[in-house]
């Protein structure tokens, strides 16, 4: 999953939305424990990438996955 903030002058407008945010990483987060491989430990990974005016957070889990035939519903639920 990838999510990208801008900087500057809309970093503003972003400090106004840190309950969302917070509560975004926690959904998450939380997936990612509840859907783990049983045969696995949890791994969950958070990195940061500049990409020019973005900052961009790549979350990655080692869970169990989904049919990719189902990826547009699954992610429908994050569009704006």
């Amino acid at each position: 999953m990838f999510i990208s903030l801008m900087e500057g002058e809309d970093a503003v407008a972003l400090k106004e939305k840190v309950v969302l945010l917070k509560q975004l990483f926690t959904d998450i987060i939380d997936n990612s424990a509840k859907f783990s491989h049983p045969e696995r430990p949890l791994k969950i990974e958070i990195s940061f990438v500049r990409k020019d005016d973005f900052l961009q957070i790549i979350i990655a889990d080692d869970g169990v996955g989904f049919d990719m035939q189902y990826a547009d519903q699954v992610f429908q639920i994050l569009s704006v």
